[in-house]
């Protein structure tokens, strides 16, 4: 299932210098350097209608759903993006799950 997820995921950054990757658990990144905030949606959007078009069944019944937080930042530090991208899919998790939402920064 994690595989199938990953590959939704590594189809869809269109740029050369997007990056999806694992980041621990079932949980995973995609960097996007130089994106603002329209992009940031646009990706979130896409990832998230291309995991529910792939239809991957989950092992316990149903199919795989996606929780998906982005976030953008100019200038500030890693470990404030990375907290930022974490409060946004936590409040898409809040939000009934098998949502987009972004948390802008500065």
């Amino acid at each position: 299932m994690l595989a199938a997820i990953g590959g939704v995921l590594a189809r869809q950054p269109a740029r050369a210098q997007d990056t999806a990757a694992r980041y621990g658990g079932e949980e995973f990144a995609v960097i996007l350097p130089d994106t603002d905030e329209a992009g940031c949606d646009a990706v979130g959007a896409a990832l998230l209608a291309a995991l529910r078009a792939d239809n991957i069944p989950h092992p316990s019944g149903g199919r795989v759903t996606a929780s998906i937080g982005g976030a953008t930042a100019r200038g500030e530090n890693l470990d404030d993006l990375f907290a930022a991208a974490d409060a946004a899919l936590y409040a898409a998790k809040d939000g009934g799950r098998d949502l987009y939402c972004r948390s802008a920064m500065g």
